[in-house]
């Protein structure tokens, strides 16, 4: 389609048409991702770039082209404005007509007023109030916004009255709650169940810290989670509502938005704990529990956002699915945002015409019921949250907690004693407990000498028997690309080093550092 470009590859331009048609014209370049980040040190990588502009056929004009209908303009004006919401204007309107506030609604920028249906429970939600000082809460209600429906309507809902008192759940575990109602991570070195206030940890043991999330009464201010909506028009964000919504039980999708609309979840991590720039093991592992319901192809994202790179897909789910676990390995110590994205239907622009009241501002009363609801996340080895459990610790503890086993040793969990991997083994993982944590090397590897990572024996035996020795390239080789240049002409070029053995005998062995400015 005109309207949404196709994507490019490489360093390829492409070059796109448009025919415009008599009169007033808008043309409007918007760029929608799940880029989260924000500030210089978002490190956006990839951005649109636009070469050139080209209009051919202006003609000379005597008057000004009219507004199009849902706009207007006064005499004189420059350029046209949308009518606000419940107003509608013909084309050419010098102003905008109100709707019948009691019978009829519009959108934004609408050339006519709709009729307003009865409420229903599905055009309220509900939320908690925060903790008293008795530990107690109160469900309240509150109108899915834009509020579009009409109460005075034979049939119609209306919103209930606060609910009585009830017990507030518990804090998530790593957590408290405090005098003011509001639960806090437990500081460092200590830990809680979310039940009982926080306490250090025994002798000997330090507290395993993690972000775990089994309730839902709202979000502790410094949790890392932040929510918000993306579309390709403003129009379908709009509204009062948060995009996710927490429910004590469950954290849910809202509704009142647009059916393109992305609902975007993100959680903020500081990083992991453990050794910086290992090899590719896990260092921590992310789970969640969530289901969707939904009339339609709707889709769920998992993805995983880290400084200086691109957002990726980790994971997608297509049309309604069952409560479910998803578990994911992390295997890099730094910072990094996890996101869940939620989208009711992705509509065909190519076919669609935003115009006439489809696309990115369309929300089908059929989906209004459609959503995602996440019922726990867990992500273990963090270096923010709170400590829920303290774990043993062989070699004792210092203030960044257990000091750890020596290099290609795990912890036996019946001993709570620093035992070596098994003969061909290595340790896998950033906090090895159990023998589990150990694998065995594949064909062609063998342990290093501290048995902390597989290497190359360098040798190689093939099907006939024959022997290769590698031995004497066992030093890291380089090999340079060719010249190349970017679009905005800087040349650069791609630089591979490659080393074939490893261990003690091969004292520089090939890496991998970003080399980009």
């Amino acid at each position: 389609s005109d309207r949404y470009p196709s994507h490019t590859t490489g360093n390829d331009w492409k070059l796109m048409h448009l025919k415009l048609k008599s009169g007033l014209n808008t043309l409007m370049w918007r760029v929608m991702g799940m880029h989260l980040q924000q500030g210089a040190s978002s490190g956006i990588s990839k951005p649109v770039l636009i070469k050139s502009i080209e209009v051919n056929g202006l003609a000379f004009t005597s008057e000004c082209a009219k507004c199009k209908a849902g706009t207007f303009s006064q005499e004189g004006a420059a350029t046209c404005e949308e009518c606000p919401r419940d107003t509608r204007a013909d084309k050419g309107a010098t102003e905008c007509t109100p709707c019948d506030k009691n019978s009829q609604y519009s959108e934004p920028a609408s050339a006519e007023c709709s009729a307003r249906v009865a409420c229903t429970d599905q055009d309220y939600f509900s939320v908690y109030q925060p903790c008293d000082a008795n530990k107690k809460t109160k469900k309240q209600y509150a109108w899915i916004e834009p509020h579009i429906c009409s109460e005075n309507l034979p049939g119609a809902a209306t919103i209930p009255l606060f609910t009585e008192s009830e017990d507030c759940p518990p804090c998530n575990p790593g957590m408290q709650m405090g005098s003011n109602g509001t639960c806090a991570f437990c500081e460092a070195p200590l830990f809680s169940d979310g039940s009982a206030p926080c306490e250090e940890c025994p002798a000997s043991t330090a507290p395993e810290t993690s972000l775990t999330f089994n309730w839902w009464n709202n979000l502790p201010p410094d949790s890392g989670f932040s929510s918000n909506c993306l579309t390709v028009s403003d129009l379908g964000c709009r509204g009062n509502t948060d995009a996710w919504q927490p429910a004590v039980e469950y954290i849910q999708s809202n509704s009142g938005f647009a059916d393109d609309s992305y609902l975007v979840l993100s959680l903020d991590i500081e990083g992991f704990r453990g050794e910086k720039g290992r090899k590719a093991s896990p260092v921590a592992q992310v789970s969640f529990v969530f289901e969707m319901s939904c009339v339609d192809n709707c889709s769920f994202f998992f993805m995983q956002e880290k400084p200086q790179q691109d957002t990726t897909v980790i994971n997608t789910w297509q049309k309604a699915q069952p409560r479910q676990l998803y578990t994911y390995n992390a295997v890099d110590t730094g910072p990094v945002s996890f996101i869940w994205a939620f989208q009711k239907y992705s509509w065909d622009f190519a076919n669609a015409d935003v115009d006439e009241g489809f696309g990115s501002n369309f929300r089908s009363k059929a989906r209004r019921k459609d959503y995602a609801r996440i019922y726990s996340v867990n992500i273990t080895n963090t270096v923010n949250g709170g400590a829920p459990v303290c774990k043993a610790c062989p070699k004792g503890a210092d203030p960044q907690g257990c000091v750890p086993c020596p290099k290609g040793q795990y912890v036996d969990p019946d001993s709570t004693q620093c035992t070596p991997c098994p003969a061909g083994m290595v340790v896998h993982g950033a906090n090895p407990w159990g023998v589990e944590s150990c694998v065995r090397c594949g064909e062609g590897l063998q342990p290093s000498q501290d048995r902390s990572e597989c290497v190359s024996s360098c040798a190689f035996t093939s099907s006939d028997g024959k022997e290769y020795d590698f031995h004497g390239l066992s030093s890291f080789r380089l090999a340079e690309g060719s010249r190349l240049f970017t679009g905005s002409g800087v040349q650069y070029y791609h630089l591979f080093n490659i080393s074939l053995c490893g261990g003690a005998e091969t004292q520089s062995l090939a890496s991998c550092q970003p080399n980009i400015t």
